[in-house]
């Protein structure tokens, strides 16, 4: 949609070159106004294949999601290599810019010492990995489906994921896991 943006930028003052003092010339100030478009293009499939979080009630949470997008009709397609990536799982949210993945193969692996993203694995065919951990999760309900979101440049698809203590994998002591 489009969003309204506005700034207002002041100088420091001209006889001090600090904050105004309230005395000789003041400040300059401008006010900037625009409009920003932010277009998405939805992906035409977001499908998880495997998801386990760990929540440790501190800065060691993580969680793994494995799945495949399918970009829509519209897209004009991706490239993650010179496209940002964007990874959200409920209120945690990290964006990894093009230029720090690397290829392997037909595939682009972004991999970092963390905290958030350690690894994030993306091919050709739509398939993707993401290992994010260090994290501090504290506000993650698991009682209630938890929100993911895969963005590659406009390229955008969400879904919601559930876990279930004693759901498909089986129980888990520890951790939540979901295989849809």
């Amino acid at each position: 949609g489009v969003y309204p943006v506005g700034a207002v930028l002041t100088s420091v003052d001209p006889d001090t070159d600090g904050a105004d003092d309230g005395q000789g010339e003041p400040p300059l100030s401008v006010t900037v106004a625009l409009d920003v478009s932010i277009e998405h293009v939805p992906f035409a499939e977001l499908r998880i294949h495997k998801a386990d979080v760990k929540l440790e009630d501190g800065p060691r949470d993580r969680f793994t999601v494995h799945g495949r997008y399918r970009v829509g009709g519209t897209s004009d397609g991706v490239d993650p290599a010179n496209e940002t990536v964007t990874v959200s799982f409920d209120t945690f949210s990290q964006r990894v810019p093009g230029r720090r993945f690397s290829p392997t193969g037909g595939d682009v692996r972004f991999t970092d010492k963390g905290p958030g993203i350690k690894k994030l694995k993306l091919g050709t065919d739509g398939r993707f990995q993401v290992d994010a951990r260090d994290l501090a999760l504290e506000s993650v309900d698991l009682s209630r489906p938890v929100r993911f979101t895969l963005q590659i440049g406009d390229d955008r698809g969400e879904t919601e994921i559930s876990f279930d203590r004693n759901g498909p994998c089986g129980p888990h002591p520890g951790s939540r896991r979901c295989a849809p």
